[in-house]
């Protein structure tokens, strides 16, 4: 709170402020800095730091296509961005602003399981993020379910195969997709908390 308040003095009509600070509503945001301000909430992630995140953003009705297609550009130099409602900036949290570190889990474990049956650890962490990387790529190349390209690359009775088979068996797909709904949940429940703790805030000045 006390960061956009001390912006104030600097906001001008024409300035678009941006929000990166979770749990905080373009609502909240309006009433801190008053009304007929261009406001956006985006929702990156940790990857920017790479120019590879996916970010999320909802502006204000006070936004104009100028000041979207400017924030757009910005932003699409640290990635992709995709506008969208402000009630969905939640699932985005989950999907992909939590995204890196589902990822980073899975490859831990895969290290974990390659060094343990004799694989160098340097070799393991280059050959699986080198893996990681091909596999999103081509992905993105070919623009194919993901469902497509498993199936081409499980051949029958294979090891791909055996090795699907025991990701199903441990119940992996469920526990992903459990995975997101804790994570929607979480950032529902943490942005309900900070809007109350804020308000309260704010009602005290």
């Amino acid at each position: 709170m006390e960061s956009i308040q001390s912006l104030l003095p600097h906001l001008e009509k024409e300035t678009i402020l941006i929000s990166l600070m979770a749990g905080i509503s373009i609502s909240l945001i309006e009433t801190m800095v008053g009304a007929n301000m261009s406001i956006g909430r985006a929702m990156p992630n940790t990857s920017a730091a790479s120019n590879q995140s996916a970010t999320a953003i909802s502006y204000n009705r006070d936004t104009t296509d100028h000041q979207k297609n400017t924030v757009k550009e910005i932003l699409s130099t640290i990635g992709i961005v995709e506008e969208t409602n402000e009630d969905s900036l939640d699932l985005f949290t989950a999907v992909s602003g939590s995204g890196p570190a589902y990822f980073y889990y899975l490859v831990e474990a895969l290290e974990e399981a390659a060094t343990q049956y004799g694989m160098s650890e340097t070799t393991a962490k280059q050959f699986i993020i080198q893996t990681l990387v091909g596999a999103g790529a081509t992905m993105k190349k070919t623009g194919k379910p993901a469902a497509q390209l498993r199936k081409e690359v499980t051949s029958p009775g294979g090891t791909t195969e055996a090795g699907i088979r025991a990701l199903n068996n441990h119940g992996v797909k469920e526990a992903l997709q459990e995975c997101i709904m804790q994570a929607y949940q979480q950032s529902k429940k943490l942005r309900v908390e900070t809007e109350e703790k804020v308000s309260q805030q704010l009602k005290q000045l």
